[in-house]
C-alpha cells in the first residue's frame, strides 16, 4: 500500500508543480502591474517675464560735457546724476492662448535699513484684461527723481540727527490677478524688484534686471488598470486575490505530497494489539512460548477490559503472546485450572497451537 501511495503522491506532485508555477507567475505579474494609470490631459506653462532697463540723466560734466540721458553700467555717480529713467516691461508668454486679467501698480520704496522707509507711487493702480499667447501687462517708462529724493533724505537726516551710510531704492511693480486656460484658473501674483544701493557718492545696482515666474497648468485623469491576458480582461484586484489564494493552496498541497513522496511510505494504522501494548506496556511480561492448555478450562473474552478486570480481581498477570509465523496475538491469564484469554482481531485461530513456539510475547502484570 505504501508503494501505491508513493506513486499517487508522485503523480500529484508532478501535476501540481506546473500549475503552481503558472498561477504563481500570474500572481506576481498582477502584483507588479500598477493598480492605476495617470494620463496627463492638459500640460501647459505660462511664463511671466519682467525686464528693467535704465539710463542716467546727467548734468554737463567732464565725463559727459553735453549732459543729457546716457547709457550707464551698474554704478552711477550721485553728484552728476539728476534722475534715473526706467523702462519697465512685463509680458506673459504662454504655449497656448490664455486669458490674463487683474491689476498692477508701481512704487518706489526708499529704505533706511530697519529705521524708516518712504513710498513714492510711480504709477497708480491700473487694470488689464487680455487674451493671447504674448500678453503685455506693463510697458512704460518711469523716472526716479534723484534731486527730489536727495533733498528728502537730507531733510530727514537733519531733523533726526541720524545719518545712514547706505539707503536702498526699490522699484516694485505689483501685479495681482488670474490666468485662465482650458477651464483652469491660476493666481497671478508678482512682486519683482529692481534694487539700488544709495551710497554717499555712488548709486549701485544691487539686484538682477530681469525676472521670470512660471505658472503651470496641469490636469490629469487617473483610471484603474484591468488585468488583461490574451483576450481575457478582469479586474486587477480580483486577479491578485484569486491567484494569491490559489498559489498558497497549491503550495501547501505540493508540500504535503512531497512529504510522503520523500519518505516513500505512509505510516500504517496501528493494530489493536499495538495500541494495547503501548497503553499497558508498563505492566507487561514477555513469553516466547505458549503455555500448555491441556486439562485447563479456556474462557475467552470479547474485550480486553474484561480480561483486565479479571487480572485486577485475581491479582494475576496477563500474558501476551505473538506467533512469529502467522503474526497471531493472544492475551491470557492463568488461574489454576482456568485460562482466561482475549484475542485481538486477527485471522489467526482463537487458541494457537502450542507447538508453534517461536514468537514474541508480553505480559501485563
Amino acid at each position: 500500500m505504501a508503494t501505491v501511495l508513493k506513486k499517487n503522491n508522485k503523480k500529484l506532485f508532478l501535476s501540481l508543480l506546473p500549475l503552481l508555477l503558472i498561477i504563481g507567475a500570474l500572481s506576481i505579474y498582477s502584483w507588479m502591474t500598477p493598480q492605476t494609470t495617470t494620463v496627463q490631459l492638459v500640460d501647459s506653462t505660462s511664463n511671466i517675464e519682467t525686464a528693467f532697463a535704465y539710463k542716467a540723466t546727467m548734468s554737463p560734466n567732464i565725463l559727459y560735457p553735453e549732459g543729457g540721458t546716457v547709457d550707464v553700467g551698474d554704478t552711477l555717480f550721485k553728484k552728476i546724476t539728476a534722475a534715473i529713467p526706467l523702462d519697465l516691461k512685463t509680458i506673459i508668454k504662454s504655449e497656448e492662448e490664455v486669458l490674463a486679467k487683474g491689476t498692477y501698480d508701481i512704487q518706489l520704496i526708499v529704505k533706511a535699513g530697519d529705521i524708516w522707509q518712504r513710498t513714492y507711487p510711480l504709477q497708480s493702480k491700473q487694470t488689464f484684461e487680455q487674451k493671447g499667447k504674448d500678453i503685455s501687462v506693463i510697458d512704460n517708462v518711469y523716472k526716479i527723481d534723484l534731486t527730489q529724493l536727495n533733498a528728502f533724505i537730507t531733510q530727514v537726516e537733519e531733523e533726526t540727527g541720524v545719518r545712514q551710510s547706505q539707503y536702498d531704492l526699490e522699484v516694485v511693480p505689483t501685479i495681482h490677478g488670474v490666468i485662465q486656460y482650458a477651464d483652469m484658473e491660476r493666481e497671478l501674483q508678482v512682486q519683482d524688484k529692481l534694487i539700488f544701493h544709495y551710497l554717499y557718492d555712488e548709486i549701485k545696482l544691487a539686484s538682477e534686471k530681469s525676472f521670470t515666474t512660471a505658472v503651470q497648468f496641469n490636469e490629469s485623469e487617473t483610471t484603474a488598470n484591468p488585468f488583461s491576458l490574451l483576450e481575457l480582461t478582469l479586474p486587477l484586484i480580483t486577479v491578485r486575490i484569486t491567484t494569491t489564494v490559489l498559489s498558497v493552496i497549491l503550495l501547501l498541497s505540493i508540500i504535503f505530497s512531497f512529504k510522503y513522496l520523500d519518505t516513500g511510505r505512509v505510516r500504517p494504522v496501528k493494530s489493536e494489539s499495538e495500541k494495547l501494548n503501548k497503553k499497558y506496556g508498563s505492566r507487561m511480561i514477555r513469553i516466547s512460548q505458549l503455555i500448555d492448555f491441556t486439562g485447563k478450562t479456556v474462557i475467552p473474552f470479547d474485550t480486553f477490559k474484561s480480561l483486565l478486570k479479571i487480572a485486577d480481581e485475581k491479582e494475576q498477570p496477563i500474558f501476551f503472546y505473538e506467533n512469529g509465523n502467522d503474526r497471531s496475538q493472544l492475551y491470557l491469564i492463568v488461574d489454576g485450572a482456568y485460562v482466561y484469554t482475549f484475542e485481538p482481531r486477527t485471522d489467526a485461530p482463537t487458541v494457537p497451537n502450542k507447538e508453534t513456539g517461536n514468537g514474541k510475547a508480553y505480559v501485563v502484570g
